[in-house]
């Protein structure tokens, strides 16, 4: 199997096939069938709202910097599949996909099972990790953790909570306490737990799960995090808040050993595409980030008030399940000029939805539909000193990227 072939057979799969009832029976049985490449390499598992990404990137670029042959998985991709999945801070070639692909369907066949897409890609991660040779793979759940595809790993090295926020609340739970729960799905039997900054909820739930697993539970801000402290942290991505996604890291490479310098060099070297992304070297100053519920947009508003910048026109894409009235609510202050871009993927909230809420405010905007090449040409490289943020769906944000900016560096 080649890797159009592959691409093709995955294209056939159903994109996601989860919900509040969803198992994890499916990709277990294919992944018996491959003898458990999930268990066969070191794993930190991490989950949250937000941040897991950056918590997933920091701690790669560190593994990597220690010498260690280090794996990433992680969701949704920017430019092409293969950024899913990482290799010492590179996607993943051709061939290599390709075969795990090819050894996916074999046992998906053997199984007598069909994975969703997403199940699919993972179980691929995990198929690859293992052939390459890889000795520690981050994962970053793709949605809640109880159950995720990613969620069939018996007992990772760390498990990782970043934040907790009410999001997806119609498949993980309409409270921050339920969500917490399902997030703490992925706490095994005798292994440790890295909780970021949380609610007093979440971390009630968090403690709970944590005792009852006999997983010896690290918060931050507590003693536990006190061998943090004499560490000379330089976050290489943007924003206050990424101080304590590097001091998360920092906890979780401390717990495996890994030696404070290399600590410091992997969160002083990585890149996570499209948060908090600065490019100037267009037209004008662009920054991309892929903020997709309210909490996320929080941080971009904080960072907005960090850099002292007071007005920015904005191109803005939502899909449906998001809350998004209160994201538009948190940016207006900041918005010269609001223009609107449907993602081409999942559900976007339709921009006549978009338009007569902002027009409730006394704000038009522009509707570029789901034109992406448009919006890309009109406001991305129209000469002005006056910067412009691209943000809300990671699907929307990422097409804007790919046309001005292209395929990704290498993450470290």
């Amino acid at each position: 199997m080649d890797i159009s072939a592959a691409l093709t057979y995955l294209d056939t799969l159903a994109k996601w096939t989860g919900g509040p009832h969803g198992g994890l029976g499916r990709v277990q049985a294919a992944a018996q069938k491959l003898d458990n490449p999930q268990d066969k390499v070191k794993t930190i598992h991490i989950t949250g709202t937000n941040g897991k990404g950056s918590v997933a990137t920091y701690l790669a670029s560190i593994l990597d910097k220690a010498g260690n042959t280090t794996g990433l998985f992680t969701s949704p991709h920017i430019s092409k599949i293969n950024e899913r999945i990482i290799i010492n801070g590179r996607p993943i070639a051709d061939n290599d996909f390709a075969r795990a692909v090819s050894e996916l369907k074999s046992a998906c066949e053997a199984a007598d099972v069909e994975l969703s897409f997403f199940e699919a890609v993972t179980l691929c991660g995990y198929i690859a990790f293992h052939q390459l040779g890889v000795e520690y793979a981050v994962i970053e759940v793709g949605l809640g953790g109880i159950r995720d595809a990613t969620n069939i790993i018996s007992k990772p090295e760390v498990a990782i909570i970043t934040t907790v926020a009410l999001d997806h609340q119609h498949i993980l739970g309409e409270t921050v306490e339920e969500i917490a729960r399902d997030k703490s799905g992925i706490i095994k039997k005798g292994t440790a737990v890295v909780a970021g900054l949380l609610g007093e909820g979440p971390l009630k739930v968090i403690r709970e799960v944590s005792a009852g697993n006999n997983a010896t539970l690290y918060e931050y801000g507590k003693d536990g995090f006190s061998d943090c402290c004499n560490l000379d942290l330089c976050p290489a991505l943007p924003g206050k808040h990424q101080l304590v996604n590097a001091e998360v890291a920092a906890k979780a490479s401390k717990i495996i050993g890994i030696p404070d310098k290399f600590i410091e060099e992997g969160i002083a070297r990585a890149f996570w595409p499209a948060r908090l992304e600065w490019v100037h070297d267009l037209n004008r100053p662009v920054l991309f980030d892929a903020a997709h519920n309210p909490s996320a947009m929080d941080t971009v508003v904080e960072y907005l008030k960090e850099e002292g910048i007071k007005e920015v026109d904005i191109l803005f894409g939502v899909v449906a399940t998001k809350n998004w009235r209160v994201m538009i609510d948190k940016l207006r202050p900041f918005v010269n000029k609001w223009s609107l871009l449907q993602p081409s993927f999942a559900s976007p909230v339709p921009s006549v939805e978009l338009q007569e809420y902002l027009s409730g405010f006394g704000v038009s905007s522009e509707d570029f539909g789901t034109d992406t090449e448009r919006a890309s040409t009109e406001l991305v490289l129209k000469q002005t000193e006056t910067p412009l943020l691209v943000v809300g769906s990671i699907y929307m944000v990422a097409g804007v990227r790919n046309r001005v900016v292209g395929e990704s560096s290498a993450l470290w």
